[in-house]
């Protein structure tokens, strides 16, 4: 066994070697610069829905827009059920303890025991919704608006998502400047309390992992993009100019700043950030179920059937974006 000995101890095969295990939570300065760059993404959208606005409304437009609309549902509803609730309720801990590294070393996707739960209820969502779709576009939708109001803004008609950000009012010409003005103030408000709400939400998931704050930010960003586009609409028809509206519609996106940089400081504690979790899973499926879904269904137009099938095209696609994520998130590397 001697030679054997020499051997090993001058190849170096005796010499300790360290853990090569590396923790998946991710440091200060990832947290704060991912979620920075992120946030600072979802805040452009504010400048992106300007630049879109002032192109012709065509069937390409509407096309865009509807894939964007059901990629907003797929992403929020399908982050909240299969990453924001078990990670509220304590079923997975992302980048704790010693499974985090077990699954870490293991090669292939990771599927937890809760998975294919989630896959079942966000698959019985969308078959009821494709029941009543397809229900609603056989009867050509002859009374059954679920009490949406058809708003024209900008050729934004029909998409549900503007009429809702303007508190369901229909705009007259009639209207005095002043309304205007209290629409626009209500728009900006409730804008920038939505926007913080975002940012607390993408702060709290960097905290936890780098994985779970791109799943938060990428499902942030397909309902922002709509939305803030809605806000711009709204905005242009109560009487702003167009720079001050772009203006005052980014200003509002960046208080998700505040909302991030408040979420990372106080989500250091696990117990808190399971709480903003769960905030933000009942945020994200009341957008996606209420906000969004009911002007998927009530969407009144020529071309119903071609954005019926964008609209599914978008939610499918943020759906298996989302899976993807959960089941290879142990082996994504920034």
């Amino acid at each position: 066994m001697s030679p054997t000995l020499v051997y090993m101890q001058v190849a170096g095969s005796c010499v300790p070697t360290t853990n090569t295990t590396t923790s998946l939570t991710p440091t200060m300065a990832e947290r704060y610069g991912y979620g920075s760059l992120a946030t600072l993404i979802i805040c452009l959208c504010a400048v992106l829905g300007a630049i879109v606005f002032p192109f012709p409304k065509g069937l390409c437009y509407s096309a865009f827009m509807a894939v964007f609309l059901g990629l907003a549902v797929g992403t929020l509803f399908t982050d909240a059920i299969l990453h924001l609730i078990p990670q509220a309720l304590g079923l997975h801990n992302h980048g704790e303890g010693e499974d985090a590294h077990a699954h870490a070393e293991t090669s292939g996707p990771v599927i937890e025991e809760y998975t294919w739960y989630a896959v079942v209820i966000a698959a019985g969502t969308y078959g009821f919704y494709l029941i009543e779709a397809v229900m609603t576009i056989l009867s050509s939708g002859r009374g059954h608006s679920h009490g949406n109001s058809s708003v024209e803004l900008g050729g934004l008609d029909g998409s549900g998502y503007v009429t809702k950000q303007s508190g369901g009012l229909v705009m007259e010409e009639k209207e005095k400047k002043s309304e205007f003005s209290t629409l626009a103030f209500m728009v900006i408000v409730g804008d920038a309390i939505h926007n913080f709400a975002d940012g607390l939400a993408v702060g709290a998931a960097f905290s936890l992992s780098v994985t779970s704050g791109i799943t938060t930010s990428i499902a942030v960003f397909c309902h922002e993009l709509p939305h803030e586009l809605g806000d711009f609409a709204v905005l242009m028809t109560s009487g702003m100019s167009f720079t001050r509206a772009l203006c005052w519609n980014f200003v509002s996106a960046l208080t998700a700043f505040i909302g991030l940089y408040i979420g990372l400081s106080i989500s250091t504690d696990p117990l808190v950030r399971r709480w903003i979790f769960a905030v933000t899973a009942g945020m994200f499926i009341y957008i996606a179920l209420v906000d969004l879904l009911p002007s998927l269904i009530n969407t009144v137009t020529t071309h119903r059937k071609l954005l019926f099938v964008m609209h599914n095209i978008g939610i499918l696609t943020g759906f298996l974006v989302m899976l993807l994520i959960a089941m290879y998130e142990e082996k994504i590397t920034v």
